[in-house]
């Protein structure tokens, strides 16, 4: 601590334990102080913490507006692509041109970690068939 002058080495324990005392004293009176400032251990603290959303709440459980006067979109990996198109050919699902690119890109990252890419203005609001 600043200002606190401690006893030399080998000096008297007494004094040294005396010295000791007196920082951690110092110390909870500063931590005490920070979180008066802070506010932690608050009540509002508290408060703060239950308005947080959990990730359940966070994510639409319900198609949007849009879903009910457009055709549901399927999405597969590429492996069950087969399923997929047989899926979408079914529920009536919008056939999109080659051209216009895939609804899912499945890329990698260098860490070989997957990357999908969706086209977002093909999904939005949509039922969706994983």
């Amino acid at each position: 601590m600043r200002g606190t002058a401690y006893p030399p080495p080998g000096g008297n324990t007494v004094l040294r334990v005396t010295a000791l005392e007196e920082e951690v004293a110092q110390q909870s009176i500063r931590i005490a102080q920070l979180e008066a400032t802070c506010g932690v251990g608050s009540d509002k603290k508290k408060e703060e913490q239950s308005r947080v959303l959990s990730t359940s709440e966070q994510r639409a459980s319900a198609p949007g507006v849009v879903a009910r006067w457009t055709k549901p979109v399927v999405i597969a990996a590429p492996g069950l692509e087969d399923l997929r198109a047989r899926l979408a050919k079914r529920l009536g699902c919008e056939e999109f041109a080659e051209e216009l690119g895939p609804t899912v890109s499945l890329e990698r990252f260098k860490s070989n970690d997957p990357n999908l890419k969706f086209n977002w203005a093909r999904i939005v609001g949509r039922r969706i068939v994983f």
